[in-house]
């Protein structure tokens, strides 16, 4: 398991594939989101994210002085990259190599998203991003990235794409790169929770500060409400009684 996302691992027999999934639901059970991957063998990695919620859209009351929700949390990933010596293999038995199962590598971060229903727009960011092996520890840091401003649907969905953060050292580039896309769905009565996946086509940043080259992964964030629970401590800076609405 990781930072409150519940992993499933499985694999048939040695030389069959290792998959790794991660799963959540929001506190109040109103949306929830899994992300599974197994990277190669056979020239081929699988990879993917699901995200759904119950019931119909419901948006929170938009006031003269209210509209703008800030939603925290964790995020978690898979990735296309693999480990041949992975904490969770079945022993192989054979040394060819055309044969050996990788086990994928993750990555986790904090998610943070702010959603405008006034003007029915979302954007945020996924920060303090990390790229573990298969026990957890961190192998590097990676680059932060920006979940571009894009529309909320009339249903409660969004998509739009992933971009490095320019204001982050590790990304490498002072222009703005698109690396991929998100998308997402709020539940939950007055919008309480959000729920999304995330697809990027790179992750260690313009330069390739890990020398990736066709590096992958596919994320999933559930957030509560800032306000709601047990709120992450940024929360305590997004009161919406502060500054100017």
């Amino acid at each position: 398991d990781q930072d409150g996302y519940v992993a499933f691992t499985i694999q048939e027999d040695p030389l069959d594939r290792h998959y790794t999934a991660y799963a959540r639901e929001s506190t109040d059970g109103s949306a929830r989101a899994t992300t599974v991957g197994s990277p190669g063998p056979r020239n081929r990695s699988f990879m993917g994210a699901h995200f759904e919620r119950d019931g119909s859209y419901d948006p929170p009351e938009v006031t003269e002085d209210s509209g703008i929700v800030t939603y925290a949390g964790r995020y978690v990933a898979v990735t296309n990259v693999g480990d041949l010596n992975g904490s969770d293999l079945l022993p192989a038995g054979v040394t060819d190599p055309e044969l050996l199962v990788p086990q994928a590598l993750v990555v986790h971060g904090d998610a943070f998203i702010n959603a405008d229903f006034a003007d029915n727009t979302v954007e945020g960011n996924i920060y303090n991003r990390e790229l573990l092996d298969t026990n957890l520890n961190v192998i590097s840091e990676l680059p932060s990235v920006v979940l571009v401003v894009t529309d909320i649907e009339a249903n409660g969905t969004f998509s739009g794409t992933v971009e490095y953060d320019i204001s982050d050292p590790l990304s490498g580039t002072t222009p703005t790169t698109e690396i991929g896309s998100y998308s997402g769905v709020f539940g939950g009565t007055d919008a309480s929770s959000v729920a999304g996946a995330v697809e990027l086509d790179e992750f260690d940043g313009t330069d390739n500060n890990l020398d990736f080259e066709t590096e992958l992964e596919s994320g999933v964030f559930v957030l509560d409400q800032c306000g709601t629970g047990a709120s992450p401590a940024v929360c305590n800076s997004v009161n919406p009684n502060v500054g100017t609405p």
